[in-house]
C-alpha cells in the first residue's frame, strides 16, 4: 500500500487545489495532507483568510483526502515521511526542486499547477473588488448553455467554435459535486440557487432542446480521453447542431485542449471558412440519445 504525502496552506480552496489532490490520490492508496498551521503561516509571513480549523474541515470533506495533520515547520517533512511510512511526496510544480533533498527518504514528484487560478489571485480580487469570483470553478455548462440560448434568441455570429462542451448542465453539476466531494443534497441546493438566479429550470438548459434551431456553422473540438466532460457530450453537440463538424483529439484531456497549437490552428482555419473535422449525421426520427 502506497501512502502519498503532500503539504500546503489550502486557503480559499479552489479547483486547482482539488485537481492537485485528485492527481496525488491517484498515485497511491491513501493521501495524507500536512496542512500549514496558522503559526507556521505567520512564520512564513503568509496570512490565511481562513483559520487552520476551517481549512482542515474543508480538506477532510474532500473524498481524495484520507487524513490531515498540522505542518508546524519546514524541517518536519523528513520525520513525517518516516513516521507515516510515506511512499511518495507530492508537491505542486511551483515548488519544483525545493524538496529534492528529501528523495533519500522517499520519491518526490512535482505535479503541474492548474492554470489561471491561485489563492493569491483570489485574495487580490477580493481586495480589489470586495468579492470573489473563481472563473475556473464557475460551471462551464452554465456558460455553454448561455451561449446556446443567446444564439437561439438571435445573437449574431458568423461561426462558432466550442471546446469540450458540456451538453447536460444537470449531469455537469453532479460531476462537479463528485469531484469536490459534495453530497447529492448539496448539489440539489446548488441547482436550486441557479434556478432562482436565472429564472430558468436547469433541465430546460439541456443542449438537445435547443441545438436543432441553430443555423450558424459550428466546430466542436473534444478530446476522446477527456475525464472532466465526456467526449460523448461534444459528439452530441455536433450530432444535433445542424451542419456542425466534430474534431476529435487524443491525449489532451480537458485542460490542455485550449492551449494546444494544433487545436488553435484548426479553429482559425475553420473561422476562415475551411472545412475542419467531420460531419456527424443522425436521423431526427430517432429518439434523443439513440442516434
Amino acid at each position: 500500500m502506497t501512502l502519498v504525502l503532500t503539504y500546503g496552506t489550502f486557503d480559499l480552496l479552489h479547483v486547482g487545489h482539488v485537481n492537485l489532490l485528485r492527481r496525488a490520490r491517484a498515485l497511491g492508496d491513501r493521501l495524507v495532507v500536512g496542512l500549514s498551521s496558522d503559526a507556521f503561516n505567520a512564520l512564513k509571513r503568509k496570512q490565511s483568510t481562513q483559520s487552520y480549523a476551517d481549512r482542515e474541515a474543508v480538506l477532510r470533506a474532500i473524498r481524495y483526502v484520507d487524513d490531515v495533520f498540522p505542518e508546524e515547520s519546514w524541517e518536519q517533512k523528513a520525520e513525517d515521511i518516516r513516521r507515516l511510512g510515506a511512499g511518495l511526496l507530492v508537491m505542486g510544480s511551483d515548488w519544483t526542486g525545493h524538496f529534492d533533498h528529501l528523495a533519500c527518504h522517499c520519491p518526490v514528484r512535482y505535479l503541474p499547477r492548474t492554470e489561471n487560478i491561485s489563492s493569491s489571485a483570489l485574495k487580490a480580487e477580493i481586495r480589489r473588488t470586495g468579492t470573489m469570483r473563481d472563473p475556473a470553478a464557475e460551471p462551464a455548462a452554465m456558460r455553454m448553455a448561455a451561449a446556446v440560448l443567446a444564439l437561439r434568441e438571435g445573437v449574431r455570429a458568423g461561426r462558432v467554435v466550442l471546446l469540450a462542451p458540456a451538453a447536460d448542465m444537470r449531469e455537469a453539476g453532479h460531476r462537479f459535486g463528485r469531484t469536490i466531494g459534495l453530497s447529492p443534497p448539496l448539489v440539489a441546493r446548488m441547482f436550486e440557487r441557479f434556478e432562482r438566479q436565472i429564472g430558468i429550470a436547469v433541465d430546460q438548459l439541456a443542449a438537445h432542446l435547443h441545438l436543432s434551431a441553430l443555423g450558424v456553422p459550428a466546430l466542436v473540438v473534444h478530446d476522446v480521453e477527456d475525464e472532466d466532460v465526456p467526449w460523448e457530450e461534444g459528439e452530441r453537440y455536433a450530432r444535433l447542431w445542424p451542419g456542425a463538424r466534430l474534431l476529435s483529439t487524443r491525449g489532451l484531456g480537458h485542460h490542455r485542449i485550449a492551449s494546444e497549437p494544433q487545436v488553435v490552428e484548426a479553429a482559425l482555419r475553420f473561422l476562415r471558412g475551411e472545412a475542419v473535422g467531420e460531419r456527424v449525421v443522425s436521423s431526427p426520427n430517432l429518439p434523443f440519445g439513440l442516434a
